[in-house]
């Protein structure tokens, strides 16, 4: 005998439920933009944060500290930490989950400028990339991988968590002016709204 419409709806809200609290990374955002790790640990402190839209090349934080400012480090460490260099020379560390990792895993994201929608938390030395974004002119494409058997969208160059098969880097074009109302632009990425107050 099927269910009834209310266990249907019981159920259906159940399966959504556990779906999101199962997506890598997911963040439930406050509304004083704050963040909680609801699926962590509960006495986690909430954390206030910034969004801004940062624009240069990723490099490996060792080989830019003695690039820029000639301080030497040891051989281990060179490819211990990514970060984004911006045309000007500022440096964004960046915290290592998959979306920071993708950088690692595949070479071609180092190979061009790149516009980031990067969290900055109070108090926290690095940034967690959101989103990534290359440059087309004055477009802007967002890039992440998509598994075309599957249709389904991945963070980081691997297998598909599926099927297991290939998956490609794909590029969208997306509206920048519902980007800009997401986040403050620092330094040259936007350069019309540089002066914008978060």
């Amino acid at each position: 005998m099927g269910f009834s419409r209310q266990r249907r709806f019981a159920f259906m809200c159940w399966l959504a439920t556990a779906c999101f609290a199962s997506m890598p990374g997911s963040i439930l955002l406050a509304q004083d933009g704050r963040t909680s790790d609801e699926a962590g640990d509960q006495q986690t402190p909430l954390r206030r944060y910034e969004n801004l839209l940062i624009s240069g090349k990723i490099v490996w934080l060792a080989d830019a500290m003695q690039r820029l400012f000639g301080v030497p480090t040891v051989s281990e460490a060179r490819k211990r930490m990514l970060a984004l260099e911006t045309d000007d020379g500022k440096l964004f560390p960046l915290a290592e989950d998959l979306r920071g990792r993708s950088f690692r895993k595949d070479e071609r994201l180092r190979q061009e400028e790149i516009t980031l929608l990067a969290r900055r938390y109070e108090g926290a030395p690095v940034v967690q990339v959101v989103r990534i974004f290359e440059r087309d002119g004055n477009q802007l494409r967002e890039l992440d991988y998509w598994c075309e058997i599957c249709a389904i969208a991945m963070f980081e160059d691997k297998p598909c968590d599926c099927c297991q098969e290939p998956i490609e880097l794909r590029r969208r074009a997306v509206d920048v002016t519902k980007l800009l109302r997401l986040a403050r632009p620092l330094g040259h990425a936007f350069s019309p709204m540089d002066d914008r107050q978060s």
